[in-house]
């Protein structure tokens, strides 16, 4: 008979297993039931820090796609693709919808605005798997002060598999 585990029948393996664990003290089976717990419980924590990485720059990349798309040429689809339907954008008074949004755009912002903007001091807080939080600072590149022209925090949503902004608060 060999004495590999992974060639031995199932009747074979349960007589080894149990043989094995009658020679092992209480105390080390106490030491390998714990291993048992731990690994997984180690493994499981390190792929969520992994996922959570991963999101964070997704995060990122999202709040960088909002910040160039205020830049130069404003296009209203390039703009309103990066949000949620469901969008609440808090810009001055009251907040915005996303209907509204698209109108402000439309109407104040293409054509009489131009921005050169870039997105400083973000700082990521993961919800979860489909929920991130992402504050940040803008400032003008087109100015000769590096201060900050404004403050925003965004929420940002998993929508049908894709990223989308369905939070913006400006101040």
């Amino acid at each position: 008979m060999c004495c590999y585990p992974a060639i031995l029948s199932v009747k074979q393996l349960y007589l080894f297993s149990y043989n094995t664990l009658a020679i092992i003290r209480k105390d080390q089976m106490m030491k390998y039931f714990f291993l048992l717990i731990l690994i997984p419980l180690i493994s499981i924590s390190c792929n969520e820090k992994a996922n959570n990485e991963i999101i964070k720059s997704q995060a990122i990349q999202l709040a960088n796609e909002w910040t160039e798309a205020w830049n130069g040429t404003i296009s209203v689809e390039n703009m309103m693709a990066l949000h949620h339907p469901e969008l609440q954008y808090y810009w001055r008074d009251e907040p915005i919808t996303y209907n509204g949004f698209k109108d402000v755009l439309e109407k104040y912002i293409i054509g009489k605005e131009n921005y050169n903007l870039a997105l400083v001091n973000p700082i990521v807080t993961v919800i979860d798997k489909n929920n991130v939080v992402v504050g940040f600072q803008l400032i003008d590149k087109g100015e000769d002060s590096d201060s900050a022209e404004g403050a925003f925090t965004i929420v940002i949503t998993r929508h049908k598999s894709k990223w989308k902004i369905i939070h913006i608060h400006e101040s």
